[in-house]
């Protein structure tokens, strides 16, 4: 009798203890899984370092923090970013290899830094003259298709590296040291030597009768100002912080489209993120997609008060119509077929995304 009365009473306290842990998970979400659990409850704090190559002061930076300080207060800090500005972490041509490699957590990258290794984003979407009227519209079709061909994202997997998202540039046009004069197709290219960071840009001007000169960010302002360069074919906002901008009397514009637009990309480790809980991945996704948002409008806005700056400063403006520069566009399209040839020998569908691309841009 003794014994069943000290089972009866084991019974009663164990049945106390459960009643007292249930009250005490009161507030919980009834729909939590003990994974989701595990992920809200872990108490860790993860440090992310960010790598920017702008400075602190750029729009596009003051945007990056902001964003890394929502998703820190999101995550109930438990994602501490460290933001290192003007590429204090990577240099801007190290931006893929040392995200690949793990020396920071997340960085911008532009994407011809990453040409050699995206047949996709960074080749052929930044075809010359693939057909984008503007960069919003470069950036709907980017983000469209990314839903539609996940081997966009898995071709940035396959080197360790998370896609975090794009925003398109403005269109390259030819900024000049001089007065551009009068256009008559590829004749008034044969000889200019145009600098440019864009290895299709590089072919096509070479390839036509250009001298082209591989010139990087960092020796823009030099090479344009001692003529080692007369024109540089970039985006208008590179002219812009690497203070080029100053040096142009003249400007040639192929449209609203530009001779090609690149893009910049916000990539992650792929080790790092996949060590995260599900939920701070999540966090990140969700926030650097709202980021690569604002940087597209950002790039909108800033492009056009860029180039109305340089002709307030008195760049003479040389304005071509589609018809104009449509030789060069022909002349392009033998760029197209190598591209689409070695997305397929990767096995992804480099014909069909390319042939979306012209679907949806027109």
């Amino acid at each position: 009798m003794k014994k069943i009365t000290k089972i009866m009473t084991l019974i009663a306290a164990m049945l106390l203890i459960v009643s007292a842990l249930a009250a005490c998970g009161g507030n919980s979400n009834e729909g939590d899984t003990p994974e989701s659990k595990a992920n809200k409850d872990d108490g860790k704090v993860y440090e992310i370092t960010v790598n920017m190559t702008q400075a602190p002061m750029a729009t596009t930076s003051v945007a990056l923090q902001e964003a890394c300080d929502a998703i820190e207060e999101a995550s109930g800090g438990r994602l501490k970013f460290q933001v290192e500005f003007g590429g204090n972490i990577l240099g801007i041509m190290e931006t893929w290899t040392g995200v690949a490699d793990g020396r920071a957590d997340i960085s911008f990258c532009p994407s011809n830094v990453a040409s050699d290794y995206l047949s996709l984003t960074s080749n052929l979407f930044c075809l010359p003259f693939i057909g984008f009227d503007n960069a919003q519209q470069a950036y709907d079709v980017y983000n469209q298709l990314r839903e539609e061909y996940p081997e966009i994202d898995e071709e940035f997997e396959a080197y360790g590296v998370k896609n975090l998202g794009a925003f398109f540039n403005g269109p390259d046009q030819i900024f000049l040291n001089h007065a551009p004069g009068k256009f008559e197709g590829m004749e008034s290219i044969k000889g200019m030597k145009l600098g440019t960071s864009e290895a299709f840009l590089v072919q096509f001007i070479n390839k036509n009768g250009g001298a082209a000169v591989f010139t990087s960010s960092a020796d823009l302002y030099t090479n344009l100002d001692s003529g080692v360069i007369e024109g540089m074919s970039t985006h208008a906002l590179l002219m812009q912080v690497t203070k080029s901008d100053e040096l142009v009397k003249g400007i040639i514009e192929f449209g609203d489209e530009g001779m090609m637009r690149g893009c910049s990309l916000m990539i992650m480790n792929l080790d790092t993120f996949n060590s995260l809980p599900e939920d701070l991945q999540q966090l990140i996704v969700d926030g650097f997609a709202d980021y690569c948002a604002k940087g597209q409008e950002i790039q909108n806005n800033d492009v056009a008060s860029e180039m109305q700056k340089m002709k307030d400063n008195g760049a003479e403006v040389l304005t071509l119509t589609a018809d104009q520069y449509e030789p060069l566009r022909e002349l392009a399209k033998a760029m197209v077929d190598p591209v689409i040839q070695t997305a397929n020998d990767k096995g992804y569908r480099g014909q069909e995304i390319y042939d979306r691309i012209q679907e949806l841009s027109k």
